[in-house]
């Protein structure tokens, strides 16, 4: 009996350790899909999406989090809404969501207000939060002093000495949000570029907060390796990049003429990073660059450039005509999730819309008879991406059209994997389910020529 208790300690124990959700409730959330995710390297922006849930009818939802290290940066999204909290692996939350004082958009979301109901032991949401109201309130007040950079720095001082006097909160994570937070204030200050490496960029403890430690690589470092191979003691940078692409060489130049930075990790980002944003210059070949970030991926001393030089790959090749088109199961009208693989031996036209779409109301004349002339070789799929679909069902069911229609209103992995910025938004996929064509599709920029030739070939 005694060796039973034991065990059911252990298991609660173990359960209680390892239990992570978070929980809450907003009405309009009602039947909608949520999502959970977390940055994956905090350059390429890549969302690692880790929980999915879909509310009840009161807007309830409880998110069961994949493990986490530390402390997380963790976003929650819906079709219409967006917000954020930090969490620490192993703890559950409650969260109440509300409509904020003043619209605030991000990533056509509408931003939440978001509060934590029941944090214990360690507050790190509202340390944070502490810190933010330093911050604000030190902008707020000197915000004409930063004018002049002497001006700026005297203050600056002062709300150092005054920030560091602030209780420790023992957590690395929101001390280096703190600390990441000063460098704004310090590049105003026009410290020089040696203080601002070794104060932030060389910072070992960034690692404790890679958010704070990327977002300044990303703002102070912008340009950087476009500026360096410019530079008379870089040499031919398209030579080396477009015919030898040398990794390893050009690193040692970017040793050779920079006499600031020493770290090895930055060099190696700020090189991967600045192969992405050369990629679609004229003078650059995009096979080299993207053979010179295969090699990072698989070859860099550090994972973390490994994860990033392969985030960068998908990113520049995502979508490109003849790679697999992102997998997708939708519902259609009648609930029925349809995969796009079922699709495979005829040719799939998607089209992206929704119901009050004026352009692909005027194009539907036309799908209607590309339906009707390939009818056993094409197949045309609509997907809305508004709350519409018994109206769209509708509407071409009047029309008597022929077409699969998908409801891809609540999924973020189909935004996101289709990069679906405009509407309606037109893609041809060939018999094998690879990408034949992604740009300029739509029925009147003669997709049926290139539908002719496709189905001609086969």
């Amino acid at each position: 009996m005694k060796a039973l208790y034991i065990f059911s300690f252990f298991l609660l124990f173990y359960t209680s350790i390892f239990s992570k959700s978070i929980t809450g409730a907003y009405k309009p959330l009602a039947n909608c899909h949520v999502y959970a995710c977390v940055d994956d390297d905090y350059i390429t922006n890549t969302p690692l999406y880790i929980a999915e849930t879909i509310a009840d009818a009161d807007g309830k939802f409880t998110l069961n989090l994949k493990q986490l290290n530390g402390v997380n940066k963790v976003w929650i999204k819906t079709s219409q809404y967006i917000t954020y909290m930090y969490v620490i692996y192993g703890f559950d939350y409650e969260v109440n969501l509300s409509l904020p004082s003043s619209s605030n958009i991000i990533e056509n979301k509408q931003f939440l207000k978001l509060k934590v109901l029941n944090e214990e032991q360690v507050f790190v949401n509202k340390q944070i939060a502490i810190v933010d109201s330093l911050f604000d309130n030190f902008y707020a007040n000197n915000y004409t002093k930063f004018i002049h950079p002497r001006s700026i720095k005297l203050v600056a001082d002062s709300f150092k000495t005054k920030l560091n006097s602030q209780p420790n909160t023992n957590i690395d994570y929101v001390d280096l949000y703190a600390h990441y937070l000063l460098a704004p204030i310090d590049a105003a200050a026009g410290m020089r570029l040696a203080y601002m490496y070794n104060q932030y960029a060389n910072n070992k403890l960034g690692t404790q907060n890679p958010e704070a430690y990327y977002n300044f690589i990303k703002q102070n470092y912008k340009g950087y390796f476009e500026n360096t191979i410019a530079k008379p003691c870089f040499g031919d940078a398209s030579a080396m990049i477009n015919d030898e692409h040398n990794c390893n060489s050009i690193l040692q130049k970017l040793t050779a003429c920079d006499t600031i930075i020493k770290n090895d990790s930055l060099r190696e980002l700020l090189f991967v990073c600045g192969l992405q944003s050369v990629y679609y210059k004229r003078e650059f070949k995009k096979p080299s660059i993207e053979m010179m970030l295969r090699y990072m991926a698989f070859n860099s001393k550090f994972s973390s450039i490994k994860k990033i030089a392969k985030n960068i790959i998908a990113k520049v090749s995502a979508l490109n005509v003849g790679t697999p088109a992102p997998e997708f199961a939708l519902p259609n009208a009648k609930n029925d999730s349809i995969k796009l693989s079922s699709q495979k031996g005829k040719l799939v036209y998607l089209c992206f819309t929704n119901y009050s779409n004026v352009d692909w109301q005027t194009h539907l004349p036309i799908l209607e008879r590309l339906q009707l002339l390939y009818d056993k070789r094409l197949q045309i799929v609509t997907i809305t991406l508004g709350s519409d679909m018994r109206q769209m069902s509708a509407l071409l069911k009047q029309k008597k059209f022929s077409t699969e229609v998908l409801n891809g209103f609540d999924n973020l992995f189909l935004k996101s994997d289709y990069q679906i910025d405009a509407l309606p938004k037109y893609m041809l996929i060939d018999l094998e389910g690879d990408l034949l064509k992604t740009s300029n599709c739509s029925p009147v920029d003669g997709v049926e020529e290139i539908i002719k030739q496709a189905l001609k070939s086969k």
